[in-house]
């Protein structure tokens, strides 16, 4: 009878311990998001949801948001997501070149070239060493006028009646 007794009062004795483990680890995690709330309410930071969206892409918990948050606070980090910016600088690159979107990433803290052109959009075309096939212009003709079509589609409540393709001159760049 004395060790089922011991039994019993070291099942409820590890029992009681897990759960208070369980609660505390609770209660910082209750903690941590009061935290969170109470530093987003202090306004200390203008863009807050930007942050908070960019450190959720990043799969950050409760505890890496605060850190994002008091870093951001500090001026230790400065929120790098690029929507408009990276259109602007996209335009600003393809209509002026390399230097001058250098100069713009330099200056007013835009996107970099690396940045824009792994970013880019522009659909890959298909080269030919030789004579090119006609799959390869084909493939390239769609690349080329994809997004043109879902314009005109839309454009025309797809009702698209005739389109005209002309292709004036074709011209290949030599390359060493």
């Amino acid at each position: 009878m004395l060790h089922r007794k011991k039994k019993v009062i070291d099942f409820h004795r590890f029992q009681s311990l897990n759960q208070a483990k369980k609660l505390l680890s609770k209660a910082m995690v209750l903690s941590h998001q009061k935290q969170l709330l109470m530093a987003i309410a202090s306004g200390k930071i203008n863009q807050i949801d930007r942050l908070l969206s960019i450190g959720l892409r990043q799969k950050k918990g409760i505890q890496g948001l605060l850190s994002l948050f008091f870093a951001a606070a500090d001026g230790v980090y400065t929120l790098k997501s690029f929507t408009e910016e990276a259109m602007r600088a996209m335009l600003v690159w393809r209509l002026r070149g390399n230097r001058i979107a250098e100069i713009n990433h330099h200056s007013q803290d835009e996107p970099s070239v690396t940045y824009l052109w792994s970013h880019s959009n522009v659909p890959l075309l298909v080269a030919s060493p030789v004579q090119p096939t006609i799959q390869q212009v084909q493939k390239n003709v769609e690349a080329s006028l994809d997004g043109i079509s879902k314009e005109l589609h839309s454009c025309m409540n797809g009702k698209v009646l005739h389109t005209v393709v002309m292709f004036d001159e074709l011209a290949t760049k030599k390359r060493l």
